[in-house]
């Protein structure tokens, strides 16, 4: 969740909206080309203040600011930090005669020692102290396949589905930008964000308290892929694969034994403590096998001569003789041919109602009523149950969660079963 800083922006007397970003024109519809433009040609032809609070100046100065501009436009001015609560802050006597607003703006800078920063992807003006820390900073941040599913999403509905297969990086950029500002990160005309998908780095530069605030939202991201690999199977899987990889043998030593054999002796080592091995190379023979007229996988004779090798070569080297690979799975190791394609793993999101899984939203009491009343525990299923019913299959590394806060169902499993899982959430989406 975004920290609120204590921070006392001063409203927009002008407009029934606050100005929004259009790339070069600091306001909607503005006859003025840029902020500082507008700063410099609005003429206030008065200014006339005694002893009167930072806090009216500026609302004030925000107030003439529509008055005197051409096109009834205003600005937005914030002052951070804001007066203590129970002050009136510090009080400045001005008196300016057809000064322009930027004149005015850096008069009253002068006096109140503070420093004004012009945003004008905002249309703001901000009184900052002295210390303020306006130096731009350069991060790179490591994110999740559930961050990039999320930006691919996004851009997916700012492009729409054409544009969103294109390899057009300014576009994708100002995408990822536009991604964060919906969140609450802003990013001035020198701020930058770029997304390296092949490597899922997103280089940020900009302020450091806005850096602040992309690392959190970026952590948010993280917290629901640990969550989507908190699995029982997930964790079962990573186990037998540490085992593989860190349990060292001084000498493995194969003198023309059977196949099967080999394997018996590397699954019941001392030192492996794995599950069960399961051989399914299919009803094809394998090459290994072919060349050796009609002598059955299980009886290949293996000979190999290893020193110092982790468990998982042992194994490798093993199945390499006939033509085949480790599957692992969270029960057992199989022996599978090495035609067979690779699992991919792909993390998808589907915006889904609470409905689709019967899933019960919770109820939150009113705390003005006369009689609170405590709502019950929502009724609550399991995603991934709900969706097996459905003939969706969760093999290896496969699992889903769905987010009640978002109203989206995330996944992470095969190319086969995303168009499943798409027909399953669609109709009661559209019914919606």
């Amino acid at each position: 969740m975004r920290k609120i800083l204590p921070i006392f922006a001063l409203a927009i007397f002008s407009c029934e909206k606050s100005p929004e970003k259009v790339a070069g024109n600091a306001l909607p519809e503005s006859k003025y080309g840029s902020f500082e433009e507008r700063l410099k040609k609005v003429i206030l032809p008065e200014i006339d203040f005694k002893e009167t609070t930072i806090s009216d100046v500026l609302g004030s100065i925000q107030h003439l600011s529509q008055i005197h501009a051409d096109d009834k436009m205003g600005i937005s001015i914030l002052l951070d930090p804001a007066p203590e609560k129970g002050s009136s802050g510090t009080r400045i006597s001005l008196q300016m005669e057809q000064a322009s607003l930027k004149e005015v703006l850096e008069a009253v800078a002068k006096q109140t020692r503070m420093k004004v920063i012009l945003r004008e992807e905002l249309g703001r003006a901000e009184f900052r102290s002295m210390s303020y820390d306006a130096t731009l900073h350069k991060k790179i941040f490591n994110v999740s396949p559930v961050f990039s599913e999320s930006v691919r999403l996004h851009w997916k509905q700012v492009a729409g589905d054409v544009g969103a297969n294109s390899e057009d990086k300014a576009a994708m950029a100002d995408s990822l930008i536009s991604f964060f500002e919906n969140h609450g990160i802003s990013f001035g005309r020198t701020s930058s964000a770029v997304f390296d998908s092949e490597r899922n780095e997103v280089t940020v530069v900009s302020e450091r308290s806005e850096l602040d605030l992309v690392e959190a939202f970026l952590n948010s991201f993280d917290r629901t892929y640990l969550a989507l690999m908190d699995d029982p199977n997930i964790h079962a899987i990573a186990e037998i694969r540490k085992r593989l990889d860190e349990t060292i043998l001084p000498k493995v030593e194969f003198n023309n034994i059977p196949f099967r054999e080999a394997l018996h002796e590397l699954q019941t080592h001392p030192a492996s403590d794995l599950p069960s091995l399961i051989v399914d190379l299919g009803d094809d023979r394998s090459a290994a096998e072919a060349a050796r007229g009609d002598v059955p996988v299980a009886h290949v004779p293996i000979t190999l001569d290893l020193t110092n090798v982790s468990l998982g070569d042992a194994f490798r080297a093993v199945v390499d003789k006939v033509d085949g690979k480790l599957e692992i799975e969270s029960f057992a190791i199989k022996v599978v041919p090495a035609s067979r394609a690779d699992r991919v793993y792909h993390v998808r999101i589907f915006p889904a109602p609470p409905s689709v899984f019967d899933i019960a939203m919770p109820v939150f009491p009113d705390p003005f009523a006369e009689t609170v009343v405590v709502s019950e525990e929502p009724r609550t299923k399991d995603v991934k149950e709900v969706l097996m019913s459905a003939g969706i299959v969760f093999s290896g590394e496969s699992n889903a969660i769905y987010d009640a806060s978002t109203q989206q169902l995330v996944v992470r499993t095969t190319e086969d079963q995303l168009e499943l899982i798409e027909r399953f959430v669609e109709p009661t989406r559209a019914s919606k």
